[in-house]
């Protein structure tokens, strides 16, 4: 079976390095546990450009984002079980090659594939 895995929240906790830069800028103090949709703006009460806008910041920054727990094992599983795995992302193409890099630290060749 094919499987399409989302990046961000599924295989990379890009939230908590957004809250970091969100809070610390705007003087807030959210947490991700405060996040039940992927609709940011609507829980943190902004408008898209201004949630677009940091996030941009994060990815161009290439600063060092985790693997969401237990995210790297559960892909392994799915690739034991002979499943074939393909990343799909809403990410900017902008971000391709640092996207395809992180992959590959942290999930070493076990993707087909990577859509943006």
């Amino acid at each position: 079976m094919i499987i399409g895995i989302d990046k961000d929240e599924v295989l990379a906790q890009l939230l908590k390095y957004f809250l970091k830069l969100y809070n610390q800028r705007e003087g807030t103090s959210f947490k991700p546990e405060q996040f039940h949709s992927y609709s940011w703006e609507d829980v943190l009460k902004v408008n898209l450009d201004k949630i677009v806008k940091y996030t941009y910041e994060i990815l161009g920054s290439h600063q060092p984002i985790e693997p969401v727990p237990y995210a790297v094992e559960g892909v392994q599983k799915l690739r034991e079980q002979g499943h074939e795995l393909v990343v799909v992302t809403a990410r900017s193409e902008l971000f391709k090659d640092h996207s395809i890099s992180w992959l590959e630290q942290h999930f070493n060749g076990q993707f087909r594939s990577v859509r943006f």
